[in-house]
């Protein structure tokens, strides 16, 4: 299997900035340390602090899986209505080579 890319953009809700920050930043501690995750690391937008991103890189696609069931992304998604606009949204990819 070949490494598993991935951009995920979050726009927080009006006056959820902080409490949308914490979450991500919560979601980055917690992942870092799950098997098969290379990278996931959190930015902000440089021309708007209320958008964020995570680029994230597993070593397969069943990695990614298995986090996608993980408490702290469940907890994450129970969360996501109150404290982000525009729908979260998913680019997948994978390095040219």
């Amino acid at each position: 299997m070949s490494e598993f890319h991935m951009v995920v953009r979050f726009e927080a809700a009006p006056g959820k900035r902080e409490e949308l920050l914490s979450q991500l930043k919560m979601m980055e501690k917690a992942t870092q340390g799950e098997p098969g995750c290379l990278y996931y690391i959190l930015n902000v937008d440089r021309d708007d602090p209320n958008i964020f991103y995570f680029r994230e890189a597993w070593s397969d696609r069943e990695s990614h899986a298995v986090h996608d069931k993980t408490p702290h992304i469940e907890a994450f998604r129970a969360l996501k209505d109150e404290l982000t606009v525009n729908d979260i949204s998913v680019s997948f990819m994978h390095k040219l080579d």
